[in-house]
């Protein structure tokens, strides 16, 4: 991805939320593509968050968002529990 510029992507929303959804959507598939199989659990994550998500106040949108990250950054902290015992292990 290039750089990301806040500022363009917002004046986009501003100016034509559909032209920002569009954006949003592809340049969001365009980096999993990157990522081939390692980007599909993700990949369906975020369709099942935006399913979710759908029809739902801005404030609630965000609280489900938040919450997908909070486990999401469980699931890594996990993973790093796993990789600090399995290294623990070899040394």
């Amino acid at each position: 991805m290039q750089t990301f510029n806040f500022d363009e992507w917002t004046e986009l929303y501003r100016r034509d939320p559909r032209a920002f959804e569009a954006k949003r959507q592809l340049t969001l598939a365009a980096e999993l593509a990157k990522a081939g199989a390692l980007g599909k659990p993700i990949a369906q994550r975020l369709i099942d968050l935006e399913n979710r998500s759908e029809g739902l106040s801005n404030e609630l949108r965000a609280q489900l968002a938040f919450d997908a990250m909070n486990v999401s950054l469980r699931e890594l902290n996990q993973s790093l529990d796993r990789l600090k015992t399995t290294l623990e292990q070899v040394n």
